[in-house]
């Protein structure tokens, strides 16, 4: 290597698998002759040490799933929808060991690929259920006079207060009148003595 320039790696041919990992002493530049070794070494094929977990998930809800893995790095990750293995369908920006889902509404499966500068690993498929649509049906009784129950349609659920009727109150006989109150008068003579009348 000759002064004041930089180090390369050696253009050499190594054995496959082997890959360079850098150098033994760190520098920006060289301004004396020096020695420096290459290292070399052949990856290690990476190992899911955790793989993700099967769960279940409420509709219309995204979750999460999650790896760890050792392998000598770096270590790259992609995601994939549907059994492991199957590489049609790439999660779009799933390249860590975190997946954070889409909204769901059926289930699915998800699987990650691991890769370093020699191996990639295929992890297993978790299975992510998704729950029914959960619907209440709401009951109410009681007059509705100031519109408080709906109208019980689906565009309207609000119905604007509207007055009762008057009601009418018939009595089940007639009324007869009575006499006024107070002394009683004769209505003949009678019976009744004939006053005196002296001259």
């Amino acid at each position: 290597m000759l002064a004041h320039t930089a180090a390369t790696a050696p253009t050499f041919s190594v054995g496959a698998g082997w890959g360079f990992t850098g150098w033994d002493s760190t520098f920006d530049s060289v301004t004396t002759t020096r020695t420096i070794t290459a290292r070399y070494e052949v990856p290690t094929f990476p190992v899911l040490v955790t793989p993700p977990e099967s769960h279940g998930v409420s509709w219309l809800r995204s979750t999460s799933l999650t790896v760890s893995a050792t392998g000598t790095g770096p270590l790259t990750y992609q995601w994939y929808r549907g059994d492991s293995g199957d590489t049609a369908a790439a999660v779009p920006g799933a390249t860590g060991p975190l997946l954070v889902t889409p909204s769901l509404t059926a289930i699915t499966r998800f699987w990650v690929r691991v890769t370093n500068a020699g191996f990639l690993t295929y992890g297993p498929a978790a299975t992510v259920s998704v729950g029914p649509v959960v619907s209440l049906a709401l009951g109410a009784a009681g007059e509705n006079f100031f519109g408080q129950l709906g109208d019980g349609s689906q565009t309207d659920r609000y119905a604007p207060f509207k007055p009762p009727p008057p009601r009418v109150v018939r009595t089940p006989y007639s009324l007869k009148p009575t006499a006024p109150s107070g002394p009683r008068v004769p209505t003949s003579t009678t019976g009744l003595a004939t006053p005196i009348v002296s001259t």
